[in-house]
């Protein structure tokens, strides 16, 4: 993307942005005029200059990567404000031809004393400086119920864990979002409430993800680590505690809580999926395994894989998460695909990635799994238990194919960066 590509849209959205109603679809703006008292003033944007802004919204973030967290809605939204905002500036326009509406367009009524090329790189100025605005800091918080651990700070992925009654570290979270002044940690809750989404749990553990963007932007982007920092963490417990992976009966927890650096932030309670699924055994997190899981970031921050593995921790997340036997078998072969796969031999690539990843890999039961996965996409199976080849898996291999695909994509992950 290039910025000559960016003006020019600026410019182009000056012609579909109308002082009269147009023939075409177009939406009213109305609004008052901040030196008029009482005063209102309409101009239509057309479905095109709808279009347009959201175009310049997706440019921006492609052009500028300080702008890459910014949600594309809440960009356009702005962009559409900022000219509401201008069009009586003198600077830009010819104030007298757009209240008398003398002109059709915006366009015709720049200001005669501006190149059209320097009108557009000074609204994207604006437009650079108010989209940068809109982007904040934020800390998003997830219970992880029977989890306990030491509150630290994990160093990779803005990521934090934190003991719900520790206050030292409580304050230093505080001290950096102070609106969070007005919550209870160890109840889940504002102080003045009596309850929240949280009440019915016993929130001992809190994950928590420190990013920048736009508010959507940035609970989806933590949800997203928050899923690879499990699904990495999980796969590194499982060989030792395989029934982490077991679901209670328990109500799966599917929200967050979100807080911005403002101190005036209000706490919002959003959706952002089921990070952690409701635990059959406790767990505990020792310095042993953190330590074996901060080496796995560490090397997936020298590789030049780090986008597949990123994608592979959060596939074995959603694999876990699952609850029907179709969906967790597909999630974990998704997240051998995203791993190791390569287009056009899909099958071939990930036999040889896994071998790669353990010397000890049956090749024949994942060439059966690939096959079962196949038949499963492509209908000729609903289910695992109704593949035509299940009995001969079992008496094969001793084993179900389920588990068999868990085992291969949770050790392939842990040993990813070991081949």
């Amino acid at each position: 993307m290039n910025l000559e590509s960016i003006l020019g849209k600026i410019l182009q959205l000056t012609k579909n942005i109308y002082l009269k109603e147009p023939k075409e679809k177009s939406y009213k703006h109305n609004y008052l005029i901040s030196y008029v008292p009482l005063v209102s003033f309409d101009i239509w944007f057309t479905q095109s200059g709808i279009d347009i802004c959201r175009e310049i919204s997706l440019m921006s973030i492609q052009y500028d990567s300080n702008l890459k967290n910014g949600n594309v809605d809440d960009f356009k939204d702005i962009i559409e404000k900022i000219f509401e905002n201008i069009i009586f500036n003198e600077y830009f326009f010819e104030v007298e031809s757009i209240i008398s509406s003398k002109k059709t367009k915006i366009f015709n009524s720049i200001n005669k004393n501006l190149e059209k090329r320097e009108f557009a790189l000074k609204v994207w100025h604006i437009i650079k400086k108010e989209l940068s605005a809109n982007l904040k800091d934020w800390v998003i918080f997830y219970p992880l119920p029977r989890i306990k651990t030491k509150s630290l700070k994990f160093n990779y992925d803005g990521l934090s864990l934190m003991d719900s009654e520790d206050e030292r570290f409580w304050e230093n979270i505080v001290g950096r979002y102070p609106a969070l002044e007005g919550w209870d940690p160890v109840k889940g809750k504002e102080v003045q409430s009596n309850n929240s989404v949280f009440s019915q749990y016993k929130p001992e553990t809190w994950l928590i993800c420190e990013v920048n963007g736009s508010e959507n932007i940035s609970r989806e982007k933590a949800g997203n680590l928050m899923r690879k920092f499990i699904g990495t963490l999980l796969s590194h417990l499982y060989n030792k505690e395989p029934g982490i992976t077991s679901h209670s009966y328990q109500s799966e927890i599917s929200y967050s809580m979100q807080v911005s650096s403002n101190i005036n932030s209000s706490f919002n309670y959003s959706h952002i999926g089921v990070i952690l699924h409701p635990l059959l055994i406790d767990i505990e997190i020792t310095n042993e395994l953190l330590n074996k899981v901060r080496n796995w970031y560490k090397n997936q921050y020298k590789s030049d894989d780090f986008n597949r593995a990123s994608k592979g921790a959060q596939f074995v997340q959603y694999g876990i998460t699952r609850k029907t036997e179709v969906d967790k078998f597909l999630h974990y072969f998704i997240s051998l695909d995203a791993l190791f796969g390569l287009d056009g031999r899909v099958e071939e690539s990930i036999i040889e990635g896994v071998s790669d990843t353990d010397t000890e890999f049956n090749k024949e039961k994942i060439k059966r799994i690939y096959k079962l996965r196949s038949d499963l996409v492509h209908g000729g199976s609903s289910y695992i238990n109704d593949w035509k080849g299940i009995i001969d898996y079992q008496n094969h291999f001793n084993s179900y194919p389920l588990k068999d695909v868990q085992d291969i994509a949770m050790k392939s992950l842990v040993n990813y960066f070991e081949k």
